[in-house]
């Protein structure tokens, strides 16, 4: 285990220091094999998500459960992307702020120069197959609380899955088994052979693209699936359509398309992104996805809180064309 000497990491109203990281290898003997990643996982960027001693060891007896996640990303012979269970292990990051917990500002309301402070971000994107997997950084503050920032490679989760790890981490931390086991065999996902491309995966320059949660209700998935298994759908029209229509006809539009994805609309996404494809245009396009805002021209609809029924509108727009948004919505 290598230890890293105090280092300030940034230098704004909140200041974080960073103590000292350490890998966290599985806490038990792991299969040490390659473990395949589907066509849903080629997304091998880091995401990142805001959530001692107690807490360091409760990560090392997760990730028996999850040992994927302790190795390191590979490319085989055909240039795929699969994971080689070395068990090296995760990063764990210890961290100090400046503030008082309540000085740092609302947490349900995004804000990058702030939060991201409680993410560590300095992993060279560069190196991407010789990172690890996981980041923990937890971050004290004056007040005696802290903050769990979590950055993990896309490549191995999606959101759901995400929070699946994170319950699953909580559960051995506090002695309990675990409520849902981790189903690993990804090889479910495979491509058939020959690929079989059914349904129309393809985007216009308009596009409507929205996520589905869907795919859990088929029998091609289990509920304890982890890794990735969010697709993105599309149902389009024209802006002059959209305007013209009622808002219900666009529900409609999204709703139909969401009902599409079945067992085989599934398997043709898979066989469908054997082969690389295009970028997918940004242009014109909205986005309804987990709670990261990965580029430009993206809206999200956020529940707000348990018992609130009110809903977070997160939006991602140039800053020129931000402005204008604000002026017109009255901000």
């Amino acid at each position: 285990m290598e230890e890293a000497g105090n280092k300030a990491t940034f230098n704004s109203e909140l200041i974080v220091k960073i103590k000292g990281e350490t890998m966290i290898p599985p806490a038990e003997e792991t299969p040490k094999d390659l473990h395949f990643l589907s066509n849903l996982d080629t997304r091998v960027h880091m995401i990142d998500t805001i959530y001692s001693e107690v807490i360091k060891d409760g990560l090392a007896k997760v990730l028996v459960h999850y040992y994927p996640v302790a190795g390191r990303i590979i490319k085989n012979e055909k240039g795929k992307f699969m994971v080689h269970c070395t068990g090296e292990g995760v990063l764990f990051v210890e961290a100090e702020a400046n503030l008082m917990l309540d000085e740092t500002g609302d947490f349900t309301k995004p804000d990058p120069a702030t939060y991201g402070k409680l993410v560590y971000g300095l992993l060279d994107p560069r190196n991407i197959l010789q990172n690890p997997l996981l980041v923990a950084q937890v971050t004290k503050f004056k007040c005696g609380g802290f903050v769990l920032g979590l950055s993990m490679n896309h490549a191995m989760a999606d959101g759901t899955s995400t929070v699946e790890f994170m319950r699953s981490w909580g559960e051995v931390t506090r002695g309990l088994p675990l409520t849902s086991p981790p189903f690993l065999d990804r090889t479910i996902l495979t491509t058939r052979n020959p690929p079989k491309v059914e349904f129309t995966h393809g985007y216009e320059d308009i596009v409507d693209v929205s996520n589905t949660k869907a795919i859990f209700e088929q029998e091609i998935l289990l509920t304890s699936y982890f890794g990735n298994a969010f697709l993105l759908m599309n149902c389009q029209c024209s802006v002059s359509e959209m305007l013209d229509s009622p808002l219900s006809s666009t529900i409609e539009r999204i709703q139909r398309s969401i009902k599409m994805v079945a067992d085989e609309y599934v398997k043709s996404t898979v066989d469908f992104l054997e082969e690389p494809k295009a970028i997918l245009p940004h242009s014109s396009t909205v986005f309804l996805s987990p709670p990261t805002l990965p580029i430009e021209e993206v809206v999200l609809f956020i529940s707000h809180g348990m018992d609130n029924k009110g809903i977070n509108l997160i939006i991602g727009l140039p800053a020129s064309s931000m402005k204008i948004f604000e002026e017109s919505i009255e901000i």
